[in-house]
């Protein structure tokens, strides 16, 4: 008799105990889609952080008025008697001086600008990310960060006034004790000699 052996097994036989030999591993090959997700999400995450750092390179801003004159701090800007004027900072913000104003950019900042409102009324948009400007108004100062609103000053009867469209603006000055915080959709009107508001 013959040595046992598997050459002596039937193909068939054999091959229930026999494992087949492993098909050789081929990685998955990422599609195009793969790379258009990371770039996607590249671009996502540098657009997040442009927003919060924001367009400030450490220069202070720069101002054009009117048809795009260049403007200098303590420049005075004056608005003809039945013309606005417009004023636009380098950051996006923008200050409409209505008919008859008058204003000056006193100090200007890579974060933001001092205006003093010397006389008549202005529409103002602040940029709406991490600027902090003040706003003296007579007597008054007003510190706002990305708010919109339309302050005004006389000063031959001492009166300001205020009314807030968007976000919010602190406010210190006669009447207001150590300072009060104006809100949006509020209205303000003060006599400075007085001290009354409502």
């Amino acid at each position: 008799m013959k040595p046992y052996s598997v050459n002596n097994l039937q193909r068939d036989e054999l091959s229930p105990y026999v494992m087949p030999a492993p098909e050789p591993y081929d990685a998955p090959r990422r599609g195009p889609w793969h790379a258009e997700l990371l770039v996607g999400i590249v671009v996502a995450v540098l657009a997040l952080v442009a927003i919060r750092v924001g367009p400030w390179t450490g220069e202070p801003l720069s101002f054009r008025v009117g048809n795009g004159t260049p403007g200098v701090e303590n420049m005075s800007i004056r608005a003809d008697s039945n013309t606005d004027q417009p004023v636009v900072f380098s950051d996006g913000t923008t200050m409409l001086l209505r008919p008859g104003a008058h204003a000056r950019v006193t100090r200007l900042g890579p974060e933001g600008a001092d205006v003093r409102l010397v006389l008549g009324r202005a529409a103002v948009s602040l940029h709406p990310e991490r600027t902090t400007w003040t706003f003296d108004v007579g007597p008054y100062e007003l510190q706002a960060t990305g708010a919109r609103f339309d302050v005004g000053w006389q000063p031959a009867t001492h009166q300001i006034s205020l009314y807030m469209r968007n976000g919010s603006a602190r406010m210190t000055g006669p009447g207001l004790g150590a300072s009060r915080t104006v809100v949006a959709g509020e209205r303000l009107e003060l006599p400075a000699a007085q001290g009354a508001h409502r």
